[in-house]
C-alpha cells in the first residue's frame, strides 16, 4: 500500500509540474522602444524607452531623429529615419526560444523628410522581413516571430532600398516568446493543392515566421489587451465561403480546461476559446477562403476546444478538417485533449498556388455523434534565412483568472483521479469477483453524448 501511494503522489508531482510550467511565462518588459526620442513613453499598457537616450539594455547604430511632435503622446510622432543601414542589437531573455519582433509604422513630414515616400527592407537574425517595403499614408503595425538559437543576441536591421533615400520606424517590440510557442522537434504534413505533399521537420528552427491572419472563429474582435503575447484577432464572417452553411455556437461561460495535452494559455486567448462555428447541415461543409501570395509557404494553425458538447461518450469519435479539397484531417478531440472544454491545434504546412487562395474546411464523418467546428485559426508565411516576404497588410489580469482556475481544476481531477486509484487498488479483487459472478451486469452505464443548441 505505501509503494502505491508512493506512486501516486509521483504521478501527482509530475502533473502539476507539467501543469504549472505553463503558468510560469510572464510578458518581459523588454524590448519596447520608442524610436527617434530621448524620452520615455507611456503606450498601449508599456513603457517604451527611448532609443535616443544611451539605453542600457539595448544598442542603436546609425540613423537620425525625426519629429513631428515635441511632446508626443503616442510612439507615432517621433521615428528614427535611417539613409544608410541601421541596427537595433538586442539579446533574448534565453536561447532555444522565440522572439515576437513588433514593428510600427507612421509615416508624417518633417522640414528634412518626407516619410511618405520611404521605401526600405528590414531584416532580422538573417530572415529578410520585409523587401521594398512602403507604408502609405497610414498607420501600420507588423509581426514576425523570429527563432533564437545557441546564441541570445540577435539584431534588427533597416536598410533603404536601391533608388529610395530613405527609411523609418517610429517603434519596435521585440520579447521573448514562451520556448515552446513552436513545438521545436514535429514533423508536419505538407499540403498541395493535390493533397498531401510529404512531410517536413523541425520548421521552427529553419523559418521565421510571418502571420498574416490570426482568425477568431464565432466570435468578436480581440485586441492585443487581452491577448498573453499582445495579439490582434479577427472575427471570421468576412473569409466564410458560405455564410448559411454555419452558424455561432453558444458562448462558452467558463474557462477552457488547460490540461497539458492541448494548448497552453499563450497559445491563443481564452477568448478564442469559447466561441466556436459548427456545421448547420451536416450535409454540407463550412469553408473559409483567404487570400495569400502566390506560390509561397506557410504554417496553417487550427484551434480546436469542444464547446459544444456536453457529455464525452466515446473518445474516438471525429469530424474532418480539409486543406483544400484533396487533404482531410480526422480531428478527434476525445483522443487528443482526454475531456471536453479543453483547447488544442494542429497546425500543417501548406503550398499556395498561381489562384493566391488558401481554403480550409470543416466537414461531418457519416455515422458519427461528433459536431464538427472550429474556434480559431492562424496562417503564418514561413520565411527563410535567404529568403524575402511580401508585404502582405492584413493586417494581465484575466490571464492570472485562467491560470488559477485552469492550476485549481487540474488538482481537483488529480486528486480525484488519485483517491479512485487507492480505492480501486484496495477493492480491485472484488470487483474481479463480482463481475466472474455477474457476468451480464455491468458496473456503469454507458454515459451518451449530448449535443447543445446554438
Amino acid at each position: 500500500m505505501k509503494s502505491t501511494l508512493c506512486l501516486s503522489l509521483l504521478i501527482i508531482f509530475s502533473l502539476l509540474s507539467l501543469v504549472s510550467s505553463q503558468s510560469q511565462y510572464a510578458l518581459p518588459d523588454h524590448y519596447f522602444i520608442n524610436c527617434g526620442s530621448k524620452s520615455d513613453i507611456s503606450f498601449a499598457q508599456r513603457i517604451f524607452v527611448g532609443d535616443d537616450n544611451n539605453p542600457d539594455s539595448f544598442s542603436v547604430s546609425g540613423g537620425k531623429i525625426a519629429v513631428q511632435n515635441n511632446n508626443p503622446t503616442t510612439v507615432y510622432e517621433t521615428a528614427r529615419v535611417f539613409i544608410n543601414k541601421t541596427s537595433y542589437n538586442l539579446e533574448a531573455d534565453d536561447t532555444s526560444t522565440f522572439v515576437m519582433v513588433r514593428l510600427h509604422f507612421s509615416p508624417f513630414s518633417t522640414n528634412e523628410f518626407e516619410l511618405r515616400n520611404s521605401i526600405f527592407d528590414v531584416e532580422a537574425s538573417g530572415f529578410k522581413l520585409l523587401s521594398n517595403f512602403k507604408v502609405e499614408n497610414t498607420t501600420f503595425v507588423k509581426d514576425f516571430i523570429i527563432p533564437i538559437g545557441n546564441d541570445r543576441k540577435f539584431t534588427i536591421e533597416f536598410t533603404p532600398s536601391r533608388g529610395s533615400t530613405s527609411g523609418f520606424v517610429n517603434a519596435i517590440e521585440a520579447f521573448t516568446t514562451p520556448n515552446d510557442i513552436f513545438r521545436q522537434g514535429d514533423t508536419l504534413t505538407r499540403i498541395s493543392t493535390n493533397g498531401k505533399n510529404g512531410e517536413m521537420s523541425d520548421i521552427s528552427t529553419s523559418y521565421a515566421f510571418n502571420p498574416i491572419y490570426r482568425i477568431n472563429v464565432g466570435g468578436q474582435m480581440i485586441n492585443f489587451e487581452n491577448d498573453p503575447l499582445r495579439r490582434n484577432w479577427t472575427p471570421d464572417d468576412q473569409y466564410i465561403f458560405n455564410g448559411e452553411s454555419a452558424r455561432n455556437s453558444t458562448a462558452f461561460t467558463g474557462f477552457p480546461t488547460y490540461n497539458g495535452r492541448g494548448s497552453h494559455i499563450y497559445d491563443a486567448p481564452s477568448n478564442v476559446y469559447t466561441t466556436a462555428k459548427l456545421l448547420n447541415n451536416t450535409l454540407v461543409n463550412v469553408t473559409w477562403n483567404f487570400e495569400v501570395d502566390k506560390n509561397a509557404l506557410y504554417l496553417v494553425r487550427a484551434h480546436f476546444c469542444d464547446i459544444i458538447s456536453v457529455a464525452l461518450f466515446n473518445p474516438e469519435d471525429a469530424f474532418h478538417f480539409f486543406v483544400y479539397t484533396h487533404y482531410k484531417e480526422r480531428i478527434e478531440p476525445g483522443n487528443t485533449v482526454g475531456t471536453l472544454q479543453a483547447p488544442f491545434y494542429n497546425d500543417f504546412v501548406v503550398d499556395s498556388d498561381e489562384s493566391g487562395f488558401l481554403n480550409i474546411s470543416i466537414g461531418a464523418i457519416r455515422d458519427n455523434n461528433q459536431t464538427a467546428f472550429l474556434n480559431g485559426v492562424e496562417i503564418m508565411e514561413l520565411v527563410t534565412r535567404s529568403g524575402t516576404v511580401g508585404t502582405h497588410k492584413k493586417g494581465e489580469k484575466n490571464v492570472y483568472i485562467v491560470v488559477g482556475c485552469a492550476v485549481g481544476g487540474v488538482v481537483l481531477v488529480l486528486v480525484l483521479l488519485v483517491l479512485r486509484f487507492l480505492i480501486g487498488s484496495k477493492y480491485g479483487k472484488k470487483s474481479k469477483l463480482w463481475q466472474r459472478q455477474n457476468p451480464n451486469l455491468t458496473q456503469c452505464p454507458h454515459m451518451v453524448r449530448v449535443h447543445t443548441q446554438a
